[in-house]
């Protein structure tokens, strides 16, 4: 967002998304880029206003809420996502058997539902496709950081 807008941002950094939303809501600072579910509670409470989303697509758990592509701000396109990993020697039965238990149980109409009341949605794959996965993020943010110039602190 920073370099389509050619705006500089201050980091701050909090030990995860729920001290970083209570500080949004509490009025400590003034802008935030947060998981929907860390910032859900703040929102409906109206302590919290959302102003656009980064993701390319609406937001399930809003959809009035603009993009930020909508709002003029080009090749933003992220989200918070979750996968199950293990080590690289786990034999690929196991991998089976864990990534077919899971598929099973996201796929439960109950657990979609819940994910789902908190913006999120349930995309059960398989390994090979997280791994595409893994390996087109990490390509693509890792341009964004040299691009950036992003260093560790």
């Amino acid at each position: 967002m920073a370099l389509n807008t050619d705006t500089k941002f201050q980091h701050i950094p909090y030990k995860g998304g729920a001290p970083a939303s209570a500080a949004l809501a509490g009025g400590d600072i003034p802008f935030g880029v947060l998981a929907s579910s860390s910032v859900a509670p703040h929102v409906k409470s109206g302590r919290i206003r959302v102003l656009s989303v980064t993701m390319a697509k609406r937001s399930k758990l809003d959809p009035q809420w603009p993009t930020l592509q909508e709002e003029g701000v080009k090749e933003v396109d992220a989200s918070n996502w979750t996968a199950l990993f293990a080590p690289k020697a786990t034999p690929q039965a196991i991998i089976d058997k864990i990534n077919a238990e899971t598929v099973k149980i996201l796929s439960l109409p109950d657990i979609k539902e819940r994910f789902a009341g908190g913006g999120v949605d349930t995309i059960p794959s398989t390994a090979a496709e997280l791994d595409a996965r893994v390996k087109r993020e990490f390509e693509r943010f890792a341009a964004i950081v040299q691009k950036a110039n992003i260093r560790p602190d």
